[in-house]
């Protein structure tokens, strides 16, 4: 077999994640698993503890990344360094759909609340 025919699976910051999850509908704690989906695919679940409040949570994330905990580098599912979470909060703002809504231009047309196609 020649080394240009064997395919490296890359991984992604998306291939990690952790998961919560309640034991029972009547329990008032969550098990927290650290979930991983190298191995494409399945997914591998490892049991780490169990947490009753949010603060719990917040350590977890912050022994993980190494960074204090902000709400605010959250997004889509991820937790992001602040370098990242500014970069792509800059990059939403730099969206299409984004600029049209703020440039005001378009809402005079359509005066419906729904801002739908004028009929």
């Amino acid at each position: 077999m020649d080394i240009k025919e064997i395919k490296i699976k890359k991984a992604a910051f998306e291939d990690f994640g952790l998961e919560l999850s309640r034991f029972s509908s009547r329990s008032d704690y969550f098990g927290l698993f650290y979930r991983a989906d190298y191995s494409g695919r399945y997914s591998r679940f490892i049991f780490c503890r169990e947490v009753w409040e949010i603060e719990q949570l917040v350590k977890v994330i912050e022994a993980l990344t190494d960074f204090s905990w902000d709400p605010a580098n959250a997004m889509y599912g991820n937790y992001f360094r602040p370098e990242q979470a500014k970069y792509y909060r800059e990059q939403d703002q730099k969206r299409l759909d984004r600029q049209i809504v703020s440039s005001g231009k378009w809402q005079g047309d359509e005066r419906d609340e729904t801002r739908a196609v004028r009929k």
